[in-house]
């Protein structure tokens, strides 16, 4: 399952999408990286479906709310798993991140082991919605997470 996974990266801070992707990478995920949130909406115009995105915030040309937007907008594109990156954590930026369809909700600091948890219970929960299992998808175990 692992191998044939697509994982999008469209956070702004280097180190962050720097980690990530070299995480992500060594637990043998397919990883691409770009610098905004429109480079991503180009990369998957082009062609590229991701099974998961990471997006931030901090992009100037539109931001990753705008992006996910666009996204659940989009038919070909709404199965696409979206993880907002974010130091922002009040109730009022949590619900704009549900309105615009977003699915989940991580604020900054987070540990690898959390993310490559968090990988690994989202990848099964859709496997077990494909097989028609009905398996409960775990809930993140923090308050820095949010799935919705």
């Amino acid at each position: 399952m692992i191998g044939k996974t697509n994982i999008l990266i469209a956070v702004n801070e280097i180190f962050i999408s720097r980690s990530l992707s070299l995480l992500l990478t060594e637990k043998g995920y397919r990883v691409e990286t770009v610098r905004s949130s429109k480079q991503a909406w180009e990369h998957i115009q082009n062609g590229f479906n991701p099974d998961v995105l990471f997006v931030d915030d901090l992009s100037s040309d539109f931001c990753g709310l705008q992006l996910c937007q666009k996204i659940k907008e989009n038919s070909q594109h709404q199965n696409i798993y979206v993880i907002w990156i974010t130091d922002r954590w009040r109730k009022y930026d949590i619900e704009k991140a549900k309105l615009v369809g977003i699915n989940e909700y991580m604020t900054k600091p987070f540990s690898p082991s959390k993310i490559t948890r968090r990988m690994r219970e989202i990848l099964n929960a859709r496997n077990d919605e494909k097989t028609g299992q009905s398996e409960k998808h775990h809930q993140p175990d923090t308050d820095s997470t949010y799935a919705f």
